[in-house]
């Protein structure tokens, strides 16, 4: 879909926080306008005069309340709620960060804070292009409006306060997650994503995707640079997850949304770590053993919602046990918008979920699932390349 440029404003704000000198910053914002998406804003934000931490803070928090790429996603003359979306890399920006090597951290963690800095952060180098990402779980909502069916096991029984509509779409399996992003695109006007050998994503329904294995879904390819929607990749996950970039020596966002400035040895000896995660996501020890609606607890730094703990999502990668084996390497040792492995038995789940206990909600931690799968603990996160 095209889009259409109306203007560049230049906001230029002069603040003193906490002690901070007088700090400039500098922002121009390019408004998008489209039927589809609604209002995109792209914003580049520097602080001029001083470049301490609290200052580093403040222009943090100004850049995230200019990300907004979507006030929602509107089919016909309905605009579904709980549905914008965050510009998680800008356009025309690169990030890199640490990706994690993480696959012993699928077993229960006790050691000291050394081998902790050794299990979340790995040396592969990850640099990724701009993208999209909602800001929320796919609803029940939104997923029933697109494919005409709610297969979720979580379909009555709201806690109170809560809105049932609004709790994620779960109890879906990766070939139908795929299926429902290519007919969200196509609703919408936009490229689809994804194609898969004699396979027609317009007329296919939802009954007729297929519940075992099957050769040619699993032959899926996703087209990275078309503008429609589709799951993230393992590398986007765990970088919007973090809400910053993890340095080596970092360990204050083990968790999504958490400060942890004196690490435990071991999760049994350190309760507070669930009470930490009870603010920004539900998991064995306070989701009353049921997904919940979406967006109800903390965002992390990106403004993200639920990746801490609702139901756990699906990403494009084939599951390998060794990211580092999975990896084609640049000659500076780097990697570029990694994919994952070209072929697996299963694919990659990533985030913590109702039914998991603390160790499981850490932002390195790995799942998988086959793809025919369905799994009532597992929904779906949607993003978007920027080009």
């Amino acid at each position: 879909m095209k889009q259409s440029k109306i203007k560049i404003i230049r906001i230029i704000l002069t603040v003193a926080v906490l002690g901070c000198v007088t700090a400039v910053l500098s922002c121009d914002i390019s408004l998008f306008d489209s039927g589809i998406i609604g209002k995109e804003l792209e914003s580049q934000t520097r602080l001029q005069t001083n470049t301490g931490s609290n200052c580093k803070e403040l222009e943090f928090l100004f850049r995230l309340q200019s990300n907004v790429a979507s006030r929602g996603i509107r089919i016909g003359n309905v605009l579904y709620d709980n549905t914008d979306e965050i510009v998680v890399v800008p356009k025309d920006r690169v990030v890199l960060l640490i990706m994690t090597d993480d696959s012993r951290w699928n077993t229960f963690y006790i050691g000291s804070v050394d081998s902790l800095e050794n299990l979340v952060v790995g040396s592969i180098g990850v640099r990724l292009n701009p993208f999209i990402m909602s800001r929320y779980e796919v609803t029940q909502e939104l997923f029933a409006a697109v494919m005409g069916v709610n297969p979720s096991s979580f379909t009555s029984d709201a806690e109170e306060g809560e809105v049932q509509r609004l709790r994620p779409v779960e109890n879906v399996n990766w070939y139908q997650v795929i299926t429902f992003c290519n007919k969200l695109s196509l609703l919408l006007g936009l490229i689809p994503c994804y194609t898969v050998d004699g396979v027609d994503f317009r007329a296919i329904s939802f009954q007729n995707v297929p519940k075992i294995r099957a050769a040619a879904w699993n032959t899926a390819a996703c087209n990275m640079s078309a503008n429609g929607y589709r799951i993230p990749t393992e590398a986007e996950w765990e970088y919007a997850a973090r809400g910053r970039i993890l340095s080596v020596k970092e360990l204050s966002h083990l968790f999504t949304g958490k400060l942890l400035p004196n690490p435990p040895l071991s999760f049994a000896s350190n309760p507070t770590i669930g009470e930490l995660l009870a603010n920004y996501g539900w998991f064995y020890y306070n989701s009353n053993r049921k997904t919940h609606e979406v967006g109800r607890k903390n965002a992390n730094k990106f403004g993200i919602y639920d990746m801490g703990g609702n139901v756990a999502e699906w990403c494009w990668d084939w599951y390998f046990s060794n990211i580092n084996s999975t990896l084609t390497y640049m000659s500076d040792g780097e990697v570029v918008n990694p994919p994952g492995s070209l072929r697996g038995i299963d694919r990659v789940i990533r985030g913590c979920n109702w039914d998991n206990i603390e160790d499981s909600c850490s932002n390195s931690y790995r799942a998988y699932g086959r793809p025919y799968a369905q799994f009532k603990q597992v929904g779906i996160r949607l993003c978007r390349s920027i080009r």
